[in-house]
This record gives structure tokens, sequence and C-alpha cells, in this order.
């Protein structure tokens, strides 16, 4: 920016379905830069001088205010030495259409003044001391070589609170599992909504662990959110018997499977529709893209706040989370989710003794390979060079080949990645 004259670049805050903006405005006075706060609002009052103003006549030639231009027949219609002051509020507090850097004034246009064409101000800012919380900063994130988790959290945050109340939605609802997705979604909307607007539902059948039924109750009550166990066997077992003939019902087999998730979707959707609670799937993007998720099942919901988060970094927030207290969060306390839930194997729990790498590789390697072939668009031949097997490298290919078709049918998320 050395070669740059002062500028204001001013980035909005907030989430808009998919997109979510981050704030963190920049202020540039030709030497120094300071910036505004992320991931919540944030205020700086600046003091702009006007040190020289360039006009450009109609007869064309720019000329400075100190020059006499009543002869050449222009004006710019501001003193050389008028000072203008910018109260940099939050949005909530003054609209950004209020034009608070401009500096032009009604010109009267007659025969004898000509045009004027453009108006270049050189300013001076200087910036007035005001007092504010600490924040990560992206200029922080890079220069201190800070954890890129702290912004993610606090970005899927923002965008869950805004997204909930832009759409008109009392509260929440999800299931929660006992498993480590779920977990952190229900964090997630806790810090964003406060807990007492978060309703989570244990569905159990005949394969639901009593263990994941304790880790589910103990994640509620940490976080402080309204908590059911609700028994879905009856509901599984009729729609087991109408479909025999259809079936082969004494071999567990993906419809069974699948059935299961989608007597869930469909209990948490009717409680949505009747309570005005908007719907939140709890599925990662390691899942998603190797579509180890069933549609109008577990991807039912309104909203999946993690549905662009790879399962290892899943843990990273997750861990994160248990020992920090986010910015603006409206559930401060620390260790919400049980370390019960973080270290057992991943399950689906749909079938006897069940676990994800039944049918995926392990996570790192998966997020891995998923992350050179969807986010860098690396070839077969380039992930293998990176150190991975052949076998995997095709596994995964595969999966994300064929099931590509789901990720138009799950619900939208915030898109959170390393960019500018």
């Amino acid at each position: 920016m050395q070669n740059h004259r002062a500028f204001i670049y001013l980035n909005i805050l907030g989430g808009y379905g998919s997109n979510v903006f981050a704030g963190g405005s920049l202020i540039y006075d030709g030497i120094n830069a300071t910036t505004l706060a992320l991931c919540k609002e944030d205020a700086r009052i600046l003091e702009i001088t006007a040190t020289n103003s360039i006009v450009t006549c109609a007869d064309g030639v720019p000329r400075a205010h100190s020059e006499h231009i009543s002869d050449h027949g222009c004006t710019s219609g501001i003193s050389a030495s008028e000072n203008l002051t910018l109260d940099a509020c939050p949005t909530s507090e003054r609209s950004v259409t209020e034009g608070v850097l401009s500096t032009s004034k009604h010109v009267e246009q007659s025969p004898n003044i000509g045009v004027l064409e453009s108006h270049t101000l050189n300013a001076h800012f200087q910036l007035h001391s005001l007092k504010t919380d600490k924040v990560f900063g992206l200029a922080e994130l890079r220069s201190l070589n800070m954890d890129w988790d702290v912004f993610t959290y606090q970005m899927l945050v923002l965008a869950l609170r805004d997204y909930v109340k832009k759409s008109g939605f009392s509260g929440v609802l999800l299931g929660l599992s006992g498993g480590i997705d779920s977990a952190l979604v229900a964090a997630i909307a806790s810090d964003a909504l406060g807990a007492e607007h978060v309703h989570t539902f244990m569905l159990t059948t005949r394969h639901t662990s009593q263990s994941s039924v304790n880790d589910a109750q103990r994640c509620a009550e940490l976080l402080g959110a309204h908590h059911e166990v609700v028994s879905i066997e009856e509901a599984f077992c009729t729609c087991i018997e109408s479909l025999k003939t259809y079936i082969d019902t004494p071999t567990p087999n993906n419809a069974l499977e699948n059935m299961q998730s989608r007597i869930r979707g469909m209990y948490l959707m009717a409680i949505s529709n009747a309570n005005s609670l908007l719907l939140l799937a709890t599925g990662n993007k390691s899942e998603s893209l190797t579509g180890y998720m069933t549609l109008y099942g577990d991807t039912c919901g309104g909203y999946a706040p993690i549905k662009n988060v790879y399962k290892t970094k899943v843990y990273d927030l997750v861990k994160w989370r248990n020992s920090n207290i986010p910015t603006n969060s409206l559930c401060r306390k620390m260790h919400v989710i049980p370390e019960t839930i973080i270290t057992k194997a991943p399950s689906a729990e749909l079938k006897p003794n069940q676990t994800d790498q039944d049918t995926l590789p392990e996570y790192d390697k998966l997020d891995g390979i998923l992350s050179l072939l969807v986010d860098r668009f690396a070839t077969r031949e380039d992930i293998v060079l990176s150190g991975y097997a052949e076998e995997e490298v095709d596994l995964v290919m595969n999966l994300v080949k064929k099931s590509a078709f789901k990720l138009d049918q799950v619900a939208p998320g915030p898109d959170i990645r390393a960019k500018s």
C-alpha cells in the first residue's frame, strides 16, 4: 500500500445465506493502517482535513484551490481549509448510505460557471484514541500466526445468528446424537442464540448405545439447552412391517439404515413446523462430499452450520471451544462438550458395531485427499505424488463422483474459507 493515497475500505458485517462477511474495515492514512474489529460491530472516529483539493474545470485544466479560479469559470464548492469530521458508527446506529465521506456541495450552475467534472481530495486522517476490545483480525492472524480456528468458529456463530434472525424463527432444533458433529452444532447455536433458544432431541432405536444417550444428555446439560429423549423404535418397526414385501428385513442393509435416519428427519421437521423452530442439519464437509449422509434424513433442515467444515477441523473447533468463549457469545461458559464425545470412534449407529471407517478412510487421510481434490483442484497423479495410496485416492474420487447429485439437495450453510 506504499504507493496509495489515504483511503478507507469498508467491509460489510454479517451473514447473508451462504455468504458471511467478517467486517474488519481498513483505514489507511498514506503511512499507517488500522483495522476495525472482525465478527462484531466496531467504531472509529476520524478527523479528516482537506490539505489540498484539485478541480478539473470546463476547460479541462486541473487547478488547486489556492489558485484564483473565478476567472476560469469553475468552482469546487469546497474551501481549501475546510475540516471534515467522520463519526464511524456501527451500521445499527448509522446508515452506510449516508455518504459520511462526501465532500461535495451543491453548485448552482449558470451560463457563467463551468461544469465541475471531477473533484479529488487529498485528505489527512487523524485517528482519535478509542478504546476497543482486543479482537482477532486477519492481519493479526497472519502476522502472529494465530490459529485459524478462532476466526472460523466466530464466523460460524455470526452466520447462524444472522440467518435465524433474518428468517424470522424463534429458535432452532437439532438431533443431538451423542456424536461430535451434532455437539459442535449445538454449541454454535447456543453461542449464537443463547441456550434457551436451542432445542435438542435424542431419537433412539435398537442400535442406539446407552453411552450415546448419556453423552447427548450431558452435552445438553453443559450447554443449558432444552433436551428430550424420544424412542422411534415403534415407528421403525411399523415401517419395516409395512415394507417387508419389498425389503429383506432380517438382513441389515442400506435401506433399513437410511429408514431410521429418515424417520428422525420426519420427526424433527414436524416439530419445526409446529413450533416455528429452524431445523439445523449437522453434517460436515467430509460426509457431504463423499455422500456419507442420508437424503431426507440427516440432511433435513433449513440451515447446515458446519457443511463446509471438514471432520478433522470439527475436532479442532470443539477442542478450541471447550477452552475458550467466543467473542459476543450468548453462552458464557467453557467445557461445553463432554470429553467422551471427543474421544470415541465416530459412528452413525444405524447397525450393530458400526463405525464411520467401515465405509470411509481415516479422516485425516480422507480430508487431506478431499482438500487437494476439491479445494485445490489437484489431479489424481498430483494427489498420489503427495503421498496418498492409490487405492485410497481412487476410493475417495469414486465416492465424490457418485454422490455429487446429493450436494444440490442439502441445506445452505456458511462458506468459511481462508480467503480475502
